[in-house]
């Protein structure tokens, strides 16, 4: 439920996932975790995480920071 109540703060903001570990105030401990809670949020079409894109090599940089989008409303 802290995840939902803080989605609007977060959707279009950048993040890493070790930053959202301060936004969810301690109640979630581990960077795995939240990474499996948004997973399973893009598994259910509620959100998409969106990559960092490195355009000049063509490729997707996982480590950097992503954003949110809002896929439902």
């Amino acid at each position: 439920m802290e995840i939902f109540k803080k989605l609007p703060d977060i959707v279009g903001q950048r993040f890493s996932w070790n930053s959202l570990k301060d936004v969810f105030s301690g109640r979630i401990q581990s960077e795995e975790t939240i990474q499996k809670y948004f997973e399973y949020l893009g598994y259910s079409f509620i959100l998409a995480n969106v990559f960092y894109v490195d355009i000049s090599s063509k490729t997707v940089r996982m480590k950097k920071q992503k954003k949110l989008t809002r896929l439902i409303g």
